[in-house]
């Protein structure tokens, strides 16, 4: 079981006081873990929205311009390879594996760094110019 408290900090105590006591009676008699840490705010619907209906369908279209079929998971996923992989040590030798991040598990700032990479990316690689959000641009025939 996890529990989840957003709370403010004022006067260095909690504000949500009732709230954390009711989560300690759920776990009365029981050993647990408390993490406290800085409270991120998760990708927004908008984003997510952009991120899907925007950003990913331009790289698609690009990719397969130059002769290649992939699918916008597909499109998905390369995009998250090229700009969210990390390694994670795995051994005291220096060994180490490669991880990548979700978007889900993103928090605005970091998702929105991410939109300006791709951008950039897309207009080098590429030759196209992905629209910021709430930017309209005009297609001519």
């Amino acid at each position: 079981m996890k529990v989840t408290i957003n709370t403010e900090v004022k006067g260095k105590r909690p504000v949500n006081l009732n709230a954390l006591n009711k989560a300690f009676e759920q776990f009365d008699t029981m050993e647990i873990d408390i993490t406290i840490e800085k409270h991120k705010k998760k990708r927004t619907n908008p984003q997510n929205a952009y991120w899907f209906g925007v950003v990913v369908p331009m790289i698609q279209m690009g990719i397969m311009q130059h002769g290649t079929l992939v699918t916008s998971e597909q499109t998905h996923e390369m995009l998250k390879g090229m700009f969210l992989e990390f390694d994670v040590p795995i051994s005291d030798d220096g060994e180490f594996v490669k991880m990548t991040k979700g978007t889900s598990m993103l928090d605005t700032v970091e998702f929105n760094t991410l939109i300006g990479q791709v951008q950039q990316w897309s207009a080098e690689m590429l030759g196209i110019i992905i629209p910021d959000p709430n930017e309209q641009i005009t297609i001519e025939a």
